[in-house]
């Protein structure tokens, strides 16, 4: 019995110092790169949420069908300042999934070196 609870403590702690030194090395290779996929996603999903590739595609194309040079004038005008607003809330959301993978790459080398400082200040 206490074999057993020595063999379980031993691959546990055995677990955790292997787990804690892979950890920088899966943050700065696959989970980075999973990180930026997912930023990838949001920004495609955002694009299609905004519907801006409909606005850019139908941008001079009159609408609800009317022809006539009136109705030509107001939907590009409409169409411009509603492709101005999105892109500028696209813009917006580019900005923070950027700051978002800035994060990731700085922030665990950061606390790093706080936790560092830390205990140097404490000695």
């Amino acid at each position: 019995m206490i074999s057993l609870f020595f063999n379980t403590l031993k691959l546990f702690t055995w677990d955790i110092f292997l787990s804690l030194g892979y950890w920088p090395i899966w943050w700065y290779t696959k989970g980075l790169l999973e990180f930026i996929v997912t930023l990838k996603e949001l920004l495609q999903r955002s694009w299609y949420n905004l519907g801006l590739g409909i606005l850019f595609s139908s941008w001079f194309k009159p609408m609800y069908g009317q022809q006539d040079w009136q109705g030509r004038i107001i939907s590009f005008f409409f169409r411009t300042l509603m492709i101005f607003y999105k892109a500028i809330f696209f813009v917006i959301w580019l900005i923070v999934l950027f700051i978002c993978l800035l994060l990731w790459i700085v922030l665990p080398v950061l606390s790093l070196i706080i936790i560092l400082l830390i205990i140097m200040k404490s000695e």
